[in-house]
């Protein structure tokens, strides 16, 4: 039998050499935990940043970094430690989630893969509440949480410059005067506060309809009149057109039937006028008689008079 003789080395090492040997083997066996192996590579857990860094209960909120679970049950998400509702949206590097109701002002702070980390600030924001609307030439709106800075008003969704903070009654207010419709404006018109990008419910209001002109200036029965205004609406709610005069008496009567619609916008109304002969100065033989056309876009009623002629 051939006997092998091995031979051991001895080393021999300084306490610090010992200490330092065990502090690297903690810190690669930590490393399982701080860094997470990802294509072959560690990646230590980190949040780099979070999009958008403010908004209110429920706004979703995309948290950019390294190290997640590619798994959305992998990770766990909180606002300033509220626990967060995930998305099913999830990589190595962006997780998608949602701001959770009854959460605070505070750090978004991620668990994943047996570690934690703390990441930015996201601010809560309460929504604009608009309670109330009132225009007569100056133009008031009323409710809470406006901003003496940042409010944005949109009437119609058209971006309404130029109104100033104020307070009414313990709400907060903003005033402007005065406000310069145009023809484009829907009616009712949806009014919305946005306070840094946080919009508030819609208030649809109500404004007046107004007639600027006819074409022809004279209606002429069985023929077509056009008028242009402002404010008439879509339709959305009940809508109609009529014509009216004033008797001897300045009793005013209605007119059957009414005028028929050929077509109605938020700034022009086309209807074909229906044969009035039988009423008025227009009864006794004349060829024409002052009337009058009435707009009415739910509870608000406008009228104006032109010239109606038989002929």
């Amino acid at each position: 039998m051939t006997m092998i003789s091995i031979k051991v080395l001895s080393v021999k090492c300084s306490p610090a050499t010992v200490l330092l040997m065990l502090g690297l083997i903690n810190m690669l066996t930590g490393c399982a935990k701080l860094f997470p192996m990802v294509d072959g590579a560690a990646v230590k857990l980190v949040i780099d940043s979070i999009v958008p860094a403010q908004g209110t209960a429920g706004q979703p909120v995309l948290v950019y970094g390294s190290g997640f679970s590619a798994s959305p049950s992998g990770n766990k998400v909180y606002f300033n430690g509220q626990a967060a509702v995930m998305d099913t949206i999830a990589s190595y590097h962006v997780l998608r989630v949602f701001a959770p109701a009854g959460g605070k002002t505070g750090n978004i702070t991620l668990a994943a893969s047996g570690d934690s980390v703390s990441g930015p600030v996201f601010t809560y924001v309460v929504a604009p509440v608009i309670t109330n609307v009132v225009y007569n030439n100056t133009f008031i709106i009323s409710g809470q949480h406006f901003d003496p800075q940042v409010s944005v008003v949109t009437v119609s969704g058209q971006t309404i410059p130029g109104f100033v903070y104020g307070s009414q009654g313990g709400q907060d207010a903003l005033v402007l005067t005065p406000l310069v419709l145009n023809d484009q404006m829907d009616n009712p018109a949806p009014v919305v506060v946005t306070v840094r990008n946080v919009a508030s419910n819609s208030y649809p209001y109500l404004f007046y309809p107004q007639i600027t002109r006819f074409m022809p200036d004279t209606a002429h029965r069985n023929a077509t009149t056009t008028i242009r205004g402002l404010l008439f609406g879509n339709r959305s709610v009940p809508s109609t057109l009529r014509a009216f005069y004033y008797d001897g008496n300045q009793r005013k009567t209605y007119m059957s039937p009414d005028p028929a619609i050929l077509s109605w916008t938020t700034n022009t109304i086309q209807a074909s006028m229906p044969d009035y002969h039988n009423y008025g100065s227009l009864a006794a033989g004349n060829l024409s008689m002052y009337i009058y056309l009435e707009v009415s876009v739910s509870t608000k009623v406008v009228s104006q008079g032109l010239y109606y002629s038989v002929r």
